[in-house]
């Protein structure tokens, strides 16, 4: 059975646990925090996830619908601001820039050593790159270097590595 990421999009699928792309939206930090089979719809990739098995899988016509619609690209900016939050994130001035209301409230709850939130920020910014956002993707690729060169030692090289091949690999 193909997942079907356009309907889901579109709002007329849901993903393998029922959740529409509208019940996500509404989710509180605590669900986007512990469920773990919304971001494979919400930024797909044209790789099987090896968290979730049975994710949508991108195909080349999901990419060209997705670059030629730009509703789809609306509902991915959303989604997009919607992670910036539950990061303590925002965009001001077209960068990603720490919120002062969220941040000093957000970032312990992610940014520790090994955290699962550094793959999802990867995801991201393959996906919005790959899917019409390119310049989402390169702003939260250069928020996430500079976060890098300031916590070296919780990000680690090999997440840095994850972040620098995301925004640079085709599909």
């Amino acid at each position: 059975m193909v997942k079907d990421i356009i309907g889901f999009y579109e709002g007329t699928h849901n993903n393998q646990e029922g959740y529409s792309i509208d019940d996500i939206k509404e989710f509180t930090d605590e669900e986007l925090e512990k469920v773990h089979t919304y971001i494979q719809w919400i930024f797909p990739l044209p790789e099987k996830s090896k968290a979730v098995p049975g994710s949508p899988v991108l195909r080349q016509s999901d990419i060209d619908e997705f670059n030629n619609r730009s509703d789809l690209q609306k509902k991915m900016k959303t989604m997009f601001y919607i992670m910036l939050d539950f990061y303590g994130l925002n965009v001001f001035d077209n960068k990603v820039r720490t919120s002062f209301e969220n941040w000093h409230h957000k970032y312990p709850m992610w940014l520790t050593s090994r955290n699962h939130n550094f793959l999802r920020l990867s995801r991201m910014i393959r996906s919005m790159k790959l899917l019409g956002l390119k310049n989402d993707a390169q702003m939260l690729y250069d928020f996430l270097c500079i976060l890098y060169e300031n916590n070296e030692n919780i990000i680690g090289p090999v997440t840095k590595q994850f972040w620098d091949e995301a925004i640079t690999k085709d599909f």
